[in-house]
């Protein structure tokens, strides 16, 4: 079994990284709503899987951050 790592940010890092996984998050956001919308192409329909997993695990750091004790 891993054992959880112990990480130390600076508040400046930290807010860095929130913000790079806001970033994340809402990009994910705005591609996913595009590929559900495009129901013609078949290449957008492909990656559908993908971009939805990236968005589920993107809430899930995001979430993360908001709950985080500051």
């Amino acid at each position: 079994m891993e054992k959880n790592k112990i990480y130390s940010f600076e508040k400046k890092e930290f807010r860095r990284i929130e913000k790079l996984a806001d970033e994340i998050y809402n990009t994910a956001i705005v591609i996913k709503v595009f590929c559900e919308n495009d129901k013609y192409s078949e290449h957008l329909q492909n990656i559908l899987p993908v971009i939805k997993f990236l968005h589920q695990n993107s809430d899930t750091l995001n979430s993360i951050f908001i709950n985080y004790e500051k």
